[in-house]
């Protein structure tokens, strides 16, 4: 005779169930992130031999979890899969100028404080209830303007904020900070000190990037922002939950979104392959020079993607550029979209 199956027992068997079944679809999901990581590592390191630089470092990070799908480096022999071995990459401790990466940036901040008029305001005039949707709609209008955007160039961009508006600001983003990876972060880069900032010129260059020293990490951090409504997350592991208190607000949602926005038409000839896909693409890339050795040339390009359901930021970095016959940040598009290709299969 067979025994009748009592409650506890169902119970206990339906929750075996369950917990085959969350562990085979996290299995399949760490699974595709290993094949995702296999496929951008032999991405990386093809390309460093093709374009004749000392080394590509590439972050794939979810913008609104920090989750890290792959830090990886074209010298690597494996993708880097522990914190020590990520925290001792060159995407991490490597700093040089972000160039005029660091303009969106500084770009936000402007937004951030000001109308289109350069009437300051405060932060609830953009979220809050004394505005009208309207007048948010109307202000967003005015401010999509292209000849508006154009108009705001580094000085008059500069001359709005004040120093301690810059200061601030960039340590908001995670400049010259602990990238947050672990307990024993320590602080990376460097920036300007206020005293300089003082100087009206010297204000000026720094959405060129100029006086300040960021890691791929530390940029790829700052860009999530524009992808997950203002705020920013620490990086982790892939697969460790943000928890309620991790996630802090940089900027206003409504200024990441005219960010996200201006960072596409930026791209948008860049990634017409993937228009059929449904993707969003936002970026910005550049050129920019070692201050401790003129003779050395990197290119960063970083991107922002929303499926519908997942967002990433994806930043690529090639280290001493030896040959510049073609326009060097450009060289990284391939990559990235190879990046995306792969991530999409």
């Amino acid at each position: 005779m067979i025994l009748k199956k009592s409650f506890s027992t169902t119970l206990l068997l339906i929750l075996i169930s369950c917990s085959y079944v969350y562990a085979s679809n996290n299995q399949a999901a760490n699974n595709d992130v290993a094949t995702f990581q296999s496929k951008v590592h032999n991405t990386l390191a093809y390309h460093q031999k093709k374009l004749e630089v000392d080394e590509i470092v590439a972050v794939v990070m979810k913008s609104d979890t920090g989750e890290l799908l792959t830090v990886d480096s074209s010298k690597a022999v494996t993708p880097y899969k522990s914190i020590q071995q990520i925290s001792q990459s060159n995407a991490i401790k490597y700093t040089y100028s972000p160039s005029k990466v660091l303009f969106p940036v500084i770009f936000a901040l402007n937004y951030d404080i000001f109308n289109p008029t350069g009437t300051k305001v405060s932060p609830d005039f953009f979220t809050g209830s004394k505005v009208t949707n309207t007048a948010i709609d109307r202000l967003r209008d005015d401010v999509s303007n292209e000849a508006w955007v154009k108009s705001q160039s580094e000085v008059q961009m500069t001359k709005k904020l004040t120093p301690m508006d810059i200061h601030l600001g960039l340590l908001k983003f995670g400049y010259a900070q602990p990238i947050g990876l672990s307990g024993k972060d320590t602080k990376l880069g460097s920036m300007i000190s206020l005293i300089d900032m003082e100087n009206p010129n010297r204000r000026a260059t720094i959405p060129l990037g100029y006086g300040v020293q960021a890691s791929l990490m530390q940029n790829v951090k700052a860009y999530s922002v524009f992808n997950n409504d203002g705020n920013m997350v620490n990086p982790r592991l892939y697969g460790v939950a943000v928890k309620k208190d991790e996630k802090r607000q940089v900027i206003n949602a409504s200024t990441s979104y005219f960010i996200f926005a201006h960072l596409q038409n930026e791209v948008k000839n860049d990634f017409t392959d993937f228009n059929a896909s449904g993707l969003q693409i936002s970026g910005y890339r550049n050129l920019s020079v070692n201050n401790s050795d003129k003779k050395k040339t990197h290119a960063t390009f970083i991107v922002n993607i929303d499926d519908g359901k997942n967002k990433f930021t994806v930043g690529v970095s090639a280290f001493n550029l030896k040959n510049l016959e073609e326009q060097g940040s450009d060289l990284l598009i391939g990559i990235v979209k190879e990046i995306i290709k792969a991530m999409v299969e």
